[in-house]
């Protein structure tokens, strides 16, 4: 599918319009196509601690998503983020297609128990996270003009990740392995990871309707940097929540 030189100018101004800033992975990283492989990963990290009992239950741990989870990992993150991406990509069926589509196998840790996934960290370097969607594929679904609406939407929750920075895209554990302390053990072999690779900062982002996720942060390190309104996006895209606050974890 070729995408038409007006609409690639159109969406160039939307970038202008909005601020580099805001939208640079979704411009450099996508370049109206699909998903390319990418050789700045995590995949070369060695996690410490694969393997964990949580509560009478082993979970084993890999730093990377394998093919045939895609659409359970696809599920398990857009409802952890629903939130965000519901009011930019629907919540039908095809919405969990385009997120297991785009995902990124080597831009996550993943938890398991037995054979199922049970839990996951969402990670970004440099341009690339851990759902690229690509112009391409959001014309192809939603149309040329839900297409592009639906990028700039995710444009705008983007965050800009420094050289020496891994951004947490999003934390998801299943609802009955809630409790186990998963979600805290995938923090933990993050901070492990990423010291080997003398990174000097972990960033996330938490929405204001829900502190529980903002209190546990906070427990593991991590400072309340500045807080964006959402506002006036939000009349357009039906965002739920009124701001965002960036938190981040300085390593030692």
């Amino acid at each position: 599918m070729r995408i038409p030189t007006h609409i690639k100018k159109f969406w160039q101004s939307f970038e202008a319009a909005i601020g580099h800033d805001v939208s640079s992975r979704f411009y450099e990283s996508f370049h109206f196509d699909d998903n390319e492989p990418d050789a700045n990963a995590l995949g070369d990290l060695v996690l410490q601690g694969r393997k964990r009992v949580h509560k009478n239950m082993q979970v084993n741990y890999q730093e990377y998503l394998p093919n045939k989870f895609r659409a359970s990992a696809a599920r398990l993150y857009f409802e952890a983020l629903k939130e965000k991406l519901e009011p930019i990509l629907g919540g039908n069926g095809r919405t969990h297609g385009v997120l297991a589509k785009n995902i990124a196998n080597d831009r996550c840790i993943t938890a398991f128990c037995g054979d199922k996934l049970v839990g996951m960290m969402g990670i970004q370097t440099g341009k690339r996270g851990f759902v690229n969607p690509s112009l391409r594929t959001m014309v192809r679904i939603y149309g040329v003009i839900g297409g592009i609406i639906r990028m700039g939407g995710l444009a705008v929750l983007h965050h800009p990740v420094g050289p020496d920075e891994v951004y947490v895209d999003g934390v998801a554990v299943a609802s009955e392995m809630r409790g186990r302390g998963i979600g805290t053990h995938l923090f933990e072999l993050l901070e492990q990871a990423v010291l080997k690779k003398e990174i000097k900062k972990i960033s996330l982002e938490v929405i204001d309707t829900n502190p529980r996720a903002k209190a546990l942060y906070q427990r593991l390190g991590f400072e309340v940097v500045k807080t964006q309104t959402v506002w006036p996006l939000n009349l357009l895209i039906k965002f739920p929540f009124r701001s965002a606050t960036l938190m981040v974890k300085t390593m030692g």
